[in-house]
């Protein structure tokens, strides 16, 4: 018997939690959570226990500052499964390859842990939101209806961590 199509995807995006500053000479791709990113992040594992949200996958950039960020709720989120990298999560990456690999995904639910302008162009190619019209915040949640079949998302709600006391 065939394995039934999952025609919605409830896609919850991360970005990643306040890293150190860009101006700093090391490379972007190396930057790590800062004390504030992780304040940021308990932040976040609260709000996510007081409403009962908990991945049932979760995909991160491999950057340092984007998997540290998924690490944590792994750590300190109850069932959280672990973090899996997903190169197309990578900054810079054409959202087309992150839409290619969320094709392939047949989870019901799906997290995503990355960056910045990404996120938005993701939020945006789904919803036909104008990119402009976004800002999704560190260690803010946005979350997606994504119908696979028709290719667009629903907003459902997106709450900058500031909020989530």
């Amino acid at each position: 018997m065939s394995k039934p199509i999952i025609k919605l995807t409830e896609i919850t995006i991360l970005r990643h939690a306040t890293a150190q500053d860009r101006n700093l000479p090391i490379d972007d791709r190396s930057r790590e959570l800062v004390e504030k990113g992780f304040d940021q992040l308990q932040r976040v594992v609260a709000f996510c226990r007081r409403n009962d949200l908990t991945p049932s996958r979760l995909l991160s950039s491999p950057y340092p500052r984007a998997f540290q960020t998924a690490s944590y709720l792994y750590q300190h989120l109850l069932h959280c499964p672990k973090p899996q990298t997903l190169e197309s999560l990578s900054l810079m990456t054409p959202t087309v390859n992150l839409l290619d690999d969320l094709m392939e995904i047949d989870d019901k639910a799906v997290w995503l842990v990355g960056h910045e302008p990404d996120i938005g162009l993701l939020i945006s190619s789904l919803t036909h939101i104008p990119v402009d019209h976004l800002d999704i915040k560190k260690a803010s949640l946005t979350r997606l209806l994504w119908d696979k079949q028709q290719g667009n998302a629903q907003l459902l709600w997106s709450l900058p961590c500031a909020l989530m006391k």
